[in-house]
């Protein structure tokens, strides 16, 4: 695996690699697109193979910031990729940005809906361990759906003021 794994506009996982043909010496570059979908855990990424029950790519992530706010409709993580090749071990740290909508429901539900390519939608589901309230903000502290800390908070502020207090009446 001597290519490049990305992130494609649809947030799909790709990898990109260059051949060279001998006969005619020329150097093709092909894309392989891994269909599928992102999940989280904690101090994990992992994408989920399509049409595929127990297929995955796990990376060992963390969250680039302890903080995530509604406005910004994205996920930054830190990855870090150990491989080796030949006996020498090398360490790479990339950051994956993950593209879409925070949603929050009633039942202490928060979702993040990233859009893929066909027209497919998927929901990063979260929980809620704590939930603070102070001078029209509201901060969620998440949790992964099995109730692991993941240590990120999201923020909810003042423009989306009404959705939170209805959000707290809720609960």
């Amino acid at each position: 695996f001597n290519g490049d794994w990305l992130v494609n506009r649809k947030n799909e996982l790709t990898y990109k690699y260059r051949q060279t043909y001998l006969r005619t010496k020329t150097l093709h570059e092909h894309i392989v697109v891994f269909r599928g979908h992102w999940d989280v855990g904690k101090n994990k990424l992992i994408y989920r193979l399509e049409r595929s029950f127990n297929s995955f790519f796990e990376f060992k992530a963390e969250f680039r910031s302890g903080k995530l706010s509604v406005l910004d409709r994205t996920i930054k993580f830190n990855v870090g990729l150990i491989f080796s090749q030949k006996k020498v071990r090398r360490k790479l740290r990339e950051t994956v940005t993950l593209y879409g909508r925070w949603d929050v429901k009633k039942g202490m539900k928060v979702m993040f809906t990233i859009a893929y390519s066909g027209g497919r939608r998927r929901r990063i589901e979260f929980g809620v361990e704590k939930l603070i309230s102070a001078a029209g903000k509201v901060k969620l502290s998440l949790t992964s759906t099995e109730g692991e800390k993941l240590g990120v908070e999201l923020d909810i502020t003042k423009s989306f003021k009404n959705d939170a207090e209805l959000f707290l009446a809720l609960s």
